[in-house]
Order: C-alpha cells, then sequence, then structure tokens
C-alpha cells in the first residue's frame, strides 16, 4: 500500500507454523549495500539511491502486538524475525 509516509508491505500466514522458536523471512540483497541502524535498514543502490526499511511489526490472529525484529545475518542478507511464543504490548518499528 503506498501511503503519504512510505510504501506500506504486509503480509498474513493463513496458518500458525509448525514447531518452535521465532518465524523467520531471510530475503538475499544485491544491487548495493545494506546497513542496519536503530531498526532501520538501510539500502544503497548502485545507482546512488537510498531506500529505508523499517517500522516492521507483527500482531497474532487476535491482533496482539509480537515482538519483531529486522536482522542482518549477512552483508548480502535481511532477516525478518517474529517470536510467536510470547506476545508482547510493545512492537519493534524503525523509521
Amino acid at each position: 500500500m503506498n501511503l503519504p509516509k512510505g510504501l506500506e508491505q504486509g503480509a498474513t500466514l493463513d496458518t500458525a507454523p509448525s514447531g518452535t522458536g521465532p518465524v523467520v523471512v531471510e530475503l538475499a540483497v544485491s544491487g548495493g549495500t545494506v546497513s542496519l541502524q536503530s531498526e532501520q535498514v538501510t539500502f544503497d543502490t548502485v545507482q546512488s539511491r537510498r531506500l529505508h526499511y523499517g517500522a516492521f511489526k507483527a500482531q497474532d490472529a487476535n491482533g496482539r502486538d509480537l515482538v519483531a525484529r529486522l536482522e542482518l545475518p549477512a552483508s548480502d542478507r535481511l532477516r525478518l524475525s517474529v517470536e510467536t511464543a510470547k506476545p508482547s504490548t510493545r512492537s519493534c518499528s524503525t523509521r
């Protein structure tokens, strides 16, 4: 969704994942560099454009906020991690 404050991207899992631990989505990054600063990911492209990725939030099926994190496990990987075991009243956000 394209909003005045930026492009909003979302995803919904129709069923709860099996197993334990966080739900993790890992994305490959190419065409520039990526850095993580204060819970915000910044992409610097080879065309000298800068993109910010932040305000990462997650909720369970009942609308409760879950702990959500952006991580950089490698210079070419972005990881989105959501703790599903313990709902939290706080949400991680980056801008």
